[in-house]
């Protein structure tokens, strides 16, 4: 059974964002491991509720074995850690 994660991104500096090679490379890591982007930013238009931050991100893996095993991975690790407060 597929698995999604689903990113929630605020980003407040793009072109660092964009200059980090995290775009790429965890791309590369969640090849690697099965996944495949679903959504990957673009514009959003919000009907109701909260906004989402800047970018949202849907990512499906065929299983949450496959998931996992991407999310704990060495090939993730050192972009993970960019996860929070880098751009």
């Amino acid at each position: 059974m597929s698995v999604f994660c689903i990113g929630n991104i605020d980003i407040r500096d793009f072109e660092k964002y964009r200059n980090s090679g995290y775009l790429e490379n965890a791309a590369r890591t969640i090849t690697e491991y099965g996944g495949r982007y679903r959504v990957r930013g673009g514009q959003t238009k919000i009907i109701e509720g909260q906004p989402v931050l800047h970018r949202l991100v849907v990512i499906e893996f065929p299983s949450m074995e496959s998931f996992e095993n991407w999310y704990s991975s060495d090939a993730y690790a050192p972009w993970k850690k960019n996860q929070t407060g880098t751009f």
